[in-house]
């Protein structure tokens, strides 16, 4: 099943849809964070900033589940998931932001959640390592 939050501030989106034949450079790699030491904890903001010194604006994506991702590209992003965004850098870079209502994501005892952030990848090798990413959270505790 899957799960798409609504009343989210930015844009949510399905994964793996698109034509990414073309990204296939690395402008900067993706990371997967286990999130079992929030448990207990609903996730209440999420920021995603980035900056890229190219001239060629990468994509990526962002998304949460409950299942370890096989790829990091975002092309690959797993359309089960809890919450999805892509990321289109444009050429210098910003900050997206989403807030979320109280308990639309949270860890309850025993659940294993991942943030997976994709790779940012573009369609020129000039491009790669040229770009910067942080991903910063809010956690409130959450009883249900």
């Amino acid at each position: 099943m899957s799960f798409r939050p609504q009343g989210v501030s930015g844009s949510s989106g399905g994964g793996g849809s698109g034509d990414f034949s073309s990204f296939i450079y690395v402008a900067a790699p993706g990371a997967v964070y286990e999130l079992s030491r929030w448990t207990g904890y609903t996730l209440r903001h999420l920021s995603f900033s980035f900056f890229n010194v190219a001239n060629i604006p990468p994509l990526g994506g962002v998304y949460i589940t409950n299942q370890l991702p096989t790829s990091l590209h975002p092309g690959n992003m797993n359309p089960q998931t809890f919450w999805s965004t892509y990321v289109y850098t444009g050429v210098a870079g910003g900050t997206l932001s989403f807030d979320f209502d109280p308990g639309l994501i949270w860890v309850g005892p025993g659940e294993t959640l991942y943030i997976v952030v994709c790779d940012l990848v573009a369609p020129s090798s000039s491009s790669t390592n040229t770009a910067k990413w942080r991903l910063n959270t809010l956690w409130e505790p959450y009883g249900r």
